[in-house]
């Protein structure tokens, strides 16, 4: 089995974390891994990085992916309407990657796909992604639609748009971070007036390669004086989970610190207004930007927890079905 990463170089036989940039990516692989009863990672499960595959290795990729019954390939928000994130080598890159991905016979899986543009509103954002992607990401997303045996993706919007792109075989099952918790533990209103916050933030250049900062704040989290601040930079699903220790809620902007909080039976509003968070938030009924009026009358969790378990369910089918050797 080969299982192709969305971001990262395999350097360790320790952590997974070692393989990718940020713990972010990492919570959604551990998800799929675990899930398929695999939860030890290490260099000789085969993982490999699809983008940082070199012209020459190409055939010898594809020969030993060949070899196995199934090739799982983790994706992330890569349609993107934003032109400054195909910067540098990035076509070349992706177009290898379509190479490998065409030579491929034996049962390929996608995991992950999602779409991601900012704007004023989400029809706006919606209506940038097909007419702003470059064409080696269509040629990518293409050759994955003739390829794949099914493509699971974040959320409907990313459905939405394949099929504009004439790609079907495609399942809603959200992102695999989604679904760490066991799915009978209900989240908790959020609190009126919390003590301790988790605070997630942006991607930082910190430690190995980046991670996600984690911030507790105590007291008065709106008066720097008076509170106590704590800055944490997990590298690994455990330490993160571990961040969450004492904590009565959880906001910010990165999406897969609302899912690690969650996981751990935490009330979360996710801050970011993109439309990969927009997306991954709607499927599983979390606060957001566009629905922060309609929360705050309530602080209830009660459309999160009505959902979860059948999309739990949902999810673990679509894994026995499609990922099983």
């Amino acid at each position: 089995m080969i299982y192709l990463l969305n971001s990262g170089l395999v350097t360790t036989t320790n952590t997974l974390i070692d393989m990718c940039f940020n713990s972010g990516n990492f919570v959604p692989t551990f998800t799929i891994l675990n899930e398929i009863g695999n939860p030890k990672v290490c260099e000789e499960t085969n993982l490999s990085n699809i983008w940082e595959i070199k012209i020459s290795e190409i055939d010898s990729y594809a020969e030993k992916i060949n070899r196995n019954g199934l090739c799982i390939l983790f994706l992330q928000d890569q349609l993107r309407a934003s032109h400054s994130y195909y910067v540098d080598d990035w076509a070349q890159r992706v177009d290898m990657a379509t190479e490998l991905i065409q030579k491929i016979t034996t049962r390929l899986v996608v995991i992950g796909l999602g779409v991601n543009a900012f704007g004023e509103s989400v029809p706006e954002q919606i209506a940038q992604v097909i007419p702003t992607l470059p064409d080696s990401i269509l040629k990518f997303v293409r050759s994955i639609g003739l390829h794949a045996v099914n493509i699971g993706v974040r959320g409907h919007i990313t459905k939405q748009i394949l099929k504009l792109l004439h790609i079907h075989n495609v399942s809603v099952i959200g992102c695999p971070s989604n679904f760490i918790r066991n799915p009978h533990n209900a989240i908790p209103p959020y609190p009126a007036d919390p003590k301790c916050m988790l605070v997630g933030g942006s991607l930082l250049p910190l430690l190995a390669g980046g991670t996600c900062t984690v911030i507790h704040i105590k007291q008065d989290i709106f008066d720097k004086k008076t509170a106590d601040i704590t800055f944490e930079a997990p590298k690994t699903l455990a330490e993160w989970q571990h961040c969450t220790i004492g904590a009565e809620c959880y906001r910010g902007e990165r999406v897969h610190g609302t899912m690690v909080a969650l996981s751990c039976g935490i009330p979360c509003i996710n801050e970011s207004a993109d439309l990969r968070a927009y997306e991954m938030c709607e499927l599983l009924k979390i606060p957001n930007p566009y629905h922060m009026l309609e929360f705050e009358e309530r602080k209830t969790y009660l459309p999160h927890n009505d959902v979860y378990l059948e999309l739990h369910t949902q999810f673990r089918t679509w894994c026995a079905t499609y990922l099983n050797d």
